[in-house]
Order: structure tokens, then C-alpha cells, then sequence
């Protein structure tokens, strides 16, 4: 009979991989918005911050911040969040406006920005996941030439999934969408000695999958949407794969490596 401390590094194992499927299958807000300096210069100097509140306009939690000194300029953030920026993203001003955009470029020629999507796990900053209900998302700016500009976008929390465009607001933020995945997508993240890498090249709108292990035979690629729907089924043929995804709308999708004996490996990958 094995001793547990033989069995102790298995069991261990098995637990980690059983609370990461948990976690992996939380609710999640994918959203993204195009904001428009009004001085109409790209360089111009700003800061910024996108959070959530509640119905009742409550601080839930900050998802980005990008002040290291100049806080007092993101007047609503500060007076909502009292500057929390707990498991949030965060940097310093920024001194373009465009700073978040990821064409791999810092050449622009007007004051337009298209901003990397903000994801939020539906949890507040004690790490609880919140209740069903009315959520705001809401995100400022604010620059030495023009001042502070704020914008706010609701979207209801609860067991329908959505995919939402919103009208622009004070022609400062164009473009807003919000996809929100709930907990029944059906869709588990579960790892394996595949050892599974995968990211999404928005500069080639593909994602790219790459396996530490090579001695598997027969591995097959199946990518899903935030609602368990399968979108495309490819096989993999080696070390780094390649698929496209010019097409598809932006937001969470699942990357399942199957093998023939029935075990798998997935992962959640963001395409915006």
C-alpha cells in the first residue's frame, strides 16, 4: 500500500487542477472602447481609468489605471474608488494618448484611440464574485489641453450572455462594446502534460498554440465561444500552430487540445 506522503504530490496535483477548472469558469465582461482626444493631438499627455460600480453606484473595482502622480486629475475615479487599485492593471501617464493601442506602433496621426479590451472576472477587490444585477462600467480621461472627460455604460449581470454596442458618448468615447460570458458556458479550463501555450496576434488575427510536449500523436484543436459553441475544429501538426480568427467577433474563447485516448488540455484565450 503507498504511504500518503508517496500519494501526496498526485493528490496535490489533482486538487490544484480541480479549483484552476473552478476559477476558469467564472463569469467574465470583455469590454472595449475608442476614445477621442479633443485637442486633436496624439501627443498630448493624459491619464486614465476604467471601473466598475454597482446600481446603486458603489465602487466594485478598479480593472485600469494609468496615473502614477497625477490621480487628482481623474476627478470621478478618485471621488468612487478613494484611488483602489486592488488586482487592478496600472501604470504611469501616459505620454501619448494612445499608449494602450497594440498595432505595435507609436506613430498616429490624430487624436483617436482604440484601447486594448478591459476584462473583468465579476469579482470585487475582497476577491468576491459579485451578484446578479444592474453593473456600470465607467472610464475617464483627462489631458492638459482639454480637460477631464467621463463616460458611463450599464449592462445587466446575470445568466444570459451579451453582446452589446453602445451609442457614443460626448464624442470623447466612440465605439463602446461589452460582451459578458456567464458561469453557463459550459466551457472548463483543464490542464494536462500537453503543457498547452496559447495567445492571440491581433496583428495577424490568429492564435497561436504551442506544446512543450511533442511526443503525442493525433492532437486535435477545437476552439469555443463564451457559450460553449464550437467554432472551428483543426488538427495539430507540430510544435507551433497557427489559426485564424479574422472574422470572429471579440471576446473570450476556449482553446481545447484533445488526444485520442480522451484527454485533454484548455485554455481561455481573449480576441479583440
Amino acid at each position: 500500500m503507498k504511504t500518503f506522503n508517496a500519494i501526496k504530490p498526485r493528490l496535490t496535483a489533482i486538487i490544484a487542477g480541480f479549483l484552476f477548472s473552478l476559477a476558469a469558469i467564472a463569469q467574465t465582461v470583455t469590454f472595449n472602447v475608442t476614445s477621442v482626444s479633443p485637442s486633436g493631438n496624439s501627443s498630448t499627455p493624459n491619464v486614465f481609468a476604467c471601473w466598475i460600480t454597482d446600481a446603486s453606484g458603489n465602487f466594485v473595482k478598479t480593472i485600469n489605471r494609468q496615473a502614477a502622480t497625477r490621480f487628482a486629475y481623474l476627478t470621478k475615479w478618485v471621488a468612487s474608488s478613494a484611488r483602489n487599485v486592488t488586482d487592478a492593471t496600472t501604470g504611469a501617464t501616459m505620454s501619448i494618448h494612445n499608449a494602450l493601442y497594440t498595432n505595435g506602433t507609436n506613430t498616429f496621426t490624430t487624436g483617436t484611440v482604440t484601447r486594448k479590451p478591459f476584462v473583468w472576472n465579476c469579482k470585487n477587490v475582497s476577491g468576491v464574485v459579485v451578484a446578479d444585477g444592474t453593473y456600470y462600467v465607467n472610464v475617464e480621461f483627462a489631458e492638459e489641453a482639454s480637460g477631464e472627460k467621463y463616460a458611463q455604460y450599464a449592462f445587466t449581470k446575470g445568466t444570459t450572455s451579451l453582446n452589446l454596442t453602445y451609442p457614443n458618448v460626448n464624442t470623447s468615447f466612440i465605439s463602446a462594446t461589452l460582451q459578458f460570458a456567464p458561469i453557463s458556458s459550459g466551457v472548463e479550463l483543464v490542464q494536462n502534460d500537453l503543457n498547452l501555450q496559447v495567445s492571440y496576434l491581433k496583428s495577424s488575427q490568429q492564435i497561436q498554440v504551442k506544446l512543450d510536449n511533442t511526443n503525442k500523436e493525433s492532437l486535435t484543436l477545437s476552439l469555443y465561444n463564451s457559450r460553449g459553441t464550437l467554432i472551428l475544429n483543426r488538427a495539430v501538426t507540430g510544435i507551433t500552430n497557427s489559426y485564424s480568427t479574422a472574422g470572429l467577433p471579440r471576446g473570450v474563447y476556449f482553446v481545447k487540445i484533445s488526444e485520442v485516448n480522451g484527454s485533454s488540455s484548455t485554455n481561455k484565450v481573449l480576441i479583440y
